[in-house]
């Protein structure tokens, strides 16, 4: 007997699959994701015969998806167009340490236009380093110049140079020479390399000898040049160094600050006092913003701003000013010792932007 209920009852889900179906095909859903993990599109209230309807629908929507979809197999993974796969395959090489797999892909990011940066390398650097030496490190920059990146400042310094052997500069340098490198970026990366070995000879002697007119380059040269005075005492051969680095904007200042700042256990003030008055018989200058950081290292060490007296010991000339402060303190905020020095660094009198009467010294009626 016919029966509406019993005919809605069958109908509705079909009519509610039709929809879902309609609805994940607009927005590109694929059944090959979805078909084994959504039990509801068979529905289970049907007939044995609409069930089988149902299934027959959904193995046929099935084989056309697989027909129309490419699935890449495992030796077609750098096929895909999408930046993200290509970063994820990339970071898959890396840490499977596939160099040659991680190589593949970066040429396939190349072909499609993405930009390949520097640092994408510096694993492998190390990775190559650590299974074939200084041949595996030449290796990839070889492969990096096939892709026509440049060799930035920081790969040189910290991942390509270390890694090469040193105890001959001069032939390190040949090999990245004939690899088209410009010497004006070799000479401070490999320089700062043998400062951090304290192999002073061979850096004297590519500065000096070698390649006089070459100028230094960045700020790490003076950084290693701090750690070797430290570590060395060498104070003759330290200043010559600052006095080469003179293309480095402000090297004398960025000395100074550095030293003042470092960290390492061998600094003892003594060897900062030394440097200062050996610079100052050098003729080198430095700027009130770098005697704003030497007095803060004097002052972490209990030295009274009085004490700054013995740069007038070298006899060259009277020393830049050690009392700076940011900004300078008005005469009748300062105490005894900062009106010392203050005097000593304006004889015979004072600046007109420093004049005091008894008022400014609270003298005054």
């Amino acid at each position: 007997m016919f029966s509406i209920g019993k005919f809605r009852r069958r109908i509705v889900p079909i009519f509610k699959y039709l929809k879902e179906e309609k609805t994940r095909s607009k927005l590109g859903y694929s059944s090959l994701n979805t078909a084994h993990s959504r039990s509801h599109c068979v529905c289970t209230n049907l007939s044995t015969y609409s069930t089988s309807r149902q299934i027959k629908s959904n193995v046929f929507n099935l084989s056309n998806k697989c027909h129309n979809t490419t699935i890449l197999p495992q030796g077609s993974q750098y096929q895909t167009n999408s930046k993200n796969d290509l970063m994820h395959q990339l970071h898959e090489s890396i840490l499977a340490y596939d160099v040659d797999r991680a190589f593949n892909c970066l040429k396939s990011m190349q072909t499609r236009d993405v930009p390949i940066r520097c640092h994408y390398f510096w694993p492998l650097i190390i990775q190559s380093y650590n299974q074939h030496g200084e041949t595996g490190v030449l290796d990839v920059l070889d492969r990096m110049l096939s892709l026509n990146i440049t060799i930035d400042h920081e790969t040189l310094v910290q991942y390509l140079c270390p890694r090469l052997n040193l105890s001959n500069a001069q032939l390190a340098i040949r090999k990245l020479q004939d690899r088209d490198l410009k010497i004006v970026q070799i000479l401070t990366p490999i320089s700062v390399c043998l400062l951090d070995k304290n192999d002073i000879e061979q850096v004297m002697e590519l500065c000096f000898t070698q390649f006089p007119r070459t100028k230094l380059s960045h700020e790490d040269f003076i950084s290693a040049l701090v750690e070797y005075y430290i570590d060395s005492n060498d104070k003759e051969r330290t200043i010559q160094l600052i006095k080469r680095a003179e293309s480095i904007p402000q090297a004398t200042d960025l000395f100074l600050t550095k030293i003042s700042q470092s960290k390492n256990p061998l600094l003892e003030i003594e060897k900062v006092q030394v440097i200062i008055t050996e610079l100052l018989q050098a003729g080198l200058d430095f700027s009130s913003d770098a005697a704003y950081d030497l007095k803060s290292y004097f002052s972490k060490h209990k030295l009274m701003t009085s004490d700054f007296m013995f740069y007038q010991q070298t006899g060259i000339r009277a020393a830049p000013r050690l009392d700076v402060d940011r900004p300078l303190k008005s005469p009748a905020d300062m105490n005894t010792t900062d009106l010392e020095c203050l005097t000593l660094s304006h004889p015979p009198s004072l600046s007109p932007q420093t004049d005091m009467n008894t008022t400014d010294l609270g003298g005054g009626a």
